[in-house]
């Protein structure tokens, strides 16, 4: 196993650092007979951001990337399970000791590149939890490099839409103490009042990786005004996308966690349409009290079932993803609940068992940019396209309306999508996918 072996370099459905599986193939091992992640690996380009939370991964178990590589280099990913810490530190560190190079294609070994970057560690020398550190640092600073493409400035500029926006001289990033929302709000104006619009068409550059030209015209701006509309208020109207509530420009990600009600259309599908509203959801108390049969496995509890953080499964109604709530208030994950508490309960007044209930069925907000045209999308790699999963959030703004989406989030109520508006915005969507060339 490697990084590489989900993450895939070479761009797979326009992505470049991803997974074209929906959920990525694990090592066998006889204890858990866990052949799957339950989760899609998602593209690694711009995921060392820490803006919003400041967590990491789908449902925020990690605060920092160090941390994220180190979890993944001894954990289930790599074939370790919670309690075999030790033997996944000496098994990499003798990897990293014996490892020669290679002369005939002028790869120099572990040993030389940790003596020229690591300040000059020699791994004979080293512990293994040394050597396993500096590995997990290394790792972290290459995923920082995996940036998409910016101006001098630190701007972003590979996609048509960023194109548009220099054209027309519209807002490109936030001003100095401006915040995302602040500024997607300003833009949003911005751009309704444009009368004459300056649209890109240019044939001498391409999109590498994504079978369309580089265009941003009337469709595309239709398309950004339906994203836009309703994204700073909860005011229903027309052709009202509010997707810039969460999808916030100029990341096209707030860096928090929603529920976006993949969780419940999911559990529906197996177990029959309103399941997921009646599914009997452990209380925190009842949870924490029995943690090897309801939460993930942990170096505590290395042989826990955590059901609650699988795929549904049709004999078994226990078994679903509920993201975010497998890590508040688990006594095993003590990092990121700090930052749990400060977003959902920000005035102190609620209750752990309140925060748990307003955890349920959270994922980390992707980004839109670069998404490409076909999947897999969503935190369980289920959906295969953008219409798909515009088709999933109507579906789902619906039912928080009529108060049948378990723990609705109140931006769903701002949405009010016409069968006409879906071309438009996905228009818009694909003119943020970007690999452009001269």
């Amino acid at each position: 196993m490697s990084c590489a072996t989900c993450h895939l370099s070479d761009g797979a459905h326009g992505r470049a650092f991803a997974d074209a599986a929906a959920r990525s193939a694990v090592p066998a091992q006889s204890e858990d007979g866990r052949e799957l992640t339950p989760r899609h690996a998602s593209t690694l380009i711009e995921s060392a951001e820490q803006g919003g939370w400041g967590l990491l991964h789908w449902d925020g178990e990690f605060t920092s990337m160090e941390d994220l590589v180190r979890a993944t280099f001894a954990g289930r990913n790599f074939g370790w399970l919670p309690d075999e810490h030790s033997a996944a530190l000496a098994r990499f560190a003798a990897v990293i000791r014996c490892d020669g190079g290679d002369a005939a294609s002028g790869r120099v070994s572990y040993a030389a590149l940790f003596r020229d970057c690591a300040g000059g560690l020699d791994v004979a020398a080293a512990s293994d939890a040394q050597i396993f550190d500096a590995s997990a640092r290394f790792v972290a600073e290459f995923v920082r490099t995996l940036r998409l493409s910016r101006d001098g400035e630190g701007r972003h500029n590979g996609s048509p839409y960023d194109a548009f926006l220099a054209a027309n001289r519209l807002p490109r990033a936030p001003n100095p103490g401006e915040t995302p929302h602040e500024y997607a709000r300003r833009l949003h104006n911005a751009v309704a009042a444009l009368r004459k619009p300056t649209f890109i068409d240019d044939p001498t550059r391409r999109l590498a990786r994504h079978d369309q030209p580089f265009r941003f015209g009337e469709e595309e701006l239709r398309g950004m005004r339906i994203f836009f509309r309703g994204a700073m208020g909860y005011v229903r109207s027309a052709s009202a996308g509010n997707c810039a509530e969460c999808h916030v420009p100029p990341h096209f990600t707030d860096f928090g966690f929603h529920n976006t009600g993949a969780t419940q259309d999911r559990y529906d599908a197996v177990h029959g349409e309103g399941a997921f509203a009646k599914a009997a959801v452990p209380a925190l108390a009842e949870r924490n009290a029995a943690p090897e049969r309801h939460l993930p496995p942990s170096v505590a509890h290395p042989r826990a079932a955590g059901p609650w953080r699988e795929a549904p499964m049709r004999d078994d109604p226990a078994r679903v993803d509920l993201g975010l709530w497998n890590i508040y208030a688990n006594p095993a994950l003590q990092a990121p609940q700090t930052a749990i508490e400060r977003q959902l309960n920000r005035t102190g007044v609620l209750s752990r068992e309140a925060v748990l209930a307003l955890t349920l069925a959270r994922f980390k907000t992707p980004s839109v940019r670069n998404l490409g045209g076909e999947g897999p999308l969503l935190h369980d790699g289920s959906t295969r396209s953008l219409e798909s999963v515009v088709r999933l959030y109507r579906q789902m703004s619906d039912l928080a309306r009529d108060g049948a989406m378990r723990n609705a989030p109140p931006e769903f109520a701002a949405m009010s999508l016409a069968d006409d508006d879906v071309a438009p915005l996905l228009a818009f969507l694909r003119s943020l996918n970007e690999g452009a060339a001269r």
